[in-house]
C-alpha cells in the first residue's frame, strides 16, 4: 500500500485522483443502473419473463460496453423524451474520463491552479452524473412499484445481498473506520 502524501503538491495530486475516481464510480452508477433497467426499457413484462431470460438478458449487457448498451437500447427500446441525448452525453464524459481525462490534462496537472480547476471540473461531473443516476433510479422504482415489487422487497433482498458478501476487509477498529469515512469526505468536499 502507498503512503499517504504529506507535502501540499502531494495531497493535491491525491485529491485530483480521488475525485477522478468519484467521477468515474458516478459514471460507473450510470451504466450499471441502464443494464438494469434495460428489462423496462426493452417492454419486458415481469409476469411473463421468466428469470433465466432476465439473467441472459443482464449477463449480455453488463458483459458490453456502455455505447453498445446505448445503442440496443435505443434501437429496441422506448427510453422516456430528451433522456437519448443525456446519456450519450453521459456516455461521452465516461469515455473522456476513461480515455483522455489526464493525458488533456496533463499541463494543468502540473500546476496549483490546474489541479484545482481539475478538482472542480471532476466534482461537477461527478454531480452531472449522479443527478442522472439518480434520475434512473427513480425511473425504476416507479416501475418497480407499478408490477408489484414493494420496497420492503428490495430492502430484503438488499440486506440478504450484504449478509451473504464476504468480508474483503474488516477496519481494525470503530475508530478507523470513522477516520476513513472523515478522510473520504473531506476529500471529495475540496
Amino acid at each position: 500500500m502507498m503512503d499517504r502524501p504529506t507535502d501540499a503538491v502531494g495531497i493535491e495530486i491525491h485529491d485530483v485522483y480521488a475525485h477522478f475516481g468519484h467521477a468515474m464510480f458516478a459514471a460507473q452508477c450510470v451504466e450499471r443502473q441502464l443494464v438494469v433497467l434495460a428489462p423496462m426499457l426493452l417492454g419486458l413484462r415481469p409476469k411473463l419473463t421468466t428469470q433465466p431470460e432476465l439473467a441472459a438478458i443482464w449477463d449480455r449487457m453488463f458483459a458490453q460496453s456502455m455505447g453498445r448498451t446505448l445503442r440496443d437500447l435505443e434501437r429496441e427500446s422506448r427510453l422516456p423524451p430528451g433522456f437519448e441525448d443525456r446519456l450519450n452525453e453521459a456516455l461521452q464524459l465516461r469515455n473522456w474520463l476513461a480515455h483522455n481525462y489526464f493525458w488533456e490534462r496533463a499541463g494543468e496537472f502540473l500546476s496549483e491552479a490546474g489541479r484545482a480547476k481539475m478538482r472542480r471540473e471532476l466534482a461537477e461531473t461527478a454531480e452531472l452524473l449522479h443527478a442522472l443516476d439518480d434520475e434512473l433510479v427513480q425511473i425504476g422504482d416507479e416501475w418497480r412499484r407499478s408490477v408489484g415489487a414493494s420496497d420492503d422487497l428490495v430492502a430484503d433482498k438488499m440486506q440478504q445481498l450484504i449478509s451473504d458478501a464476504p468480508a474483503v476487509h474488516e477496519p481494525a477498529s470503530p475508530t478507523e473506520s470513522s477516520e476513513l469515512s472523515t478522510q473520504l469526505s473531506q476529500l471529495l468536499a475540496r
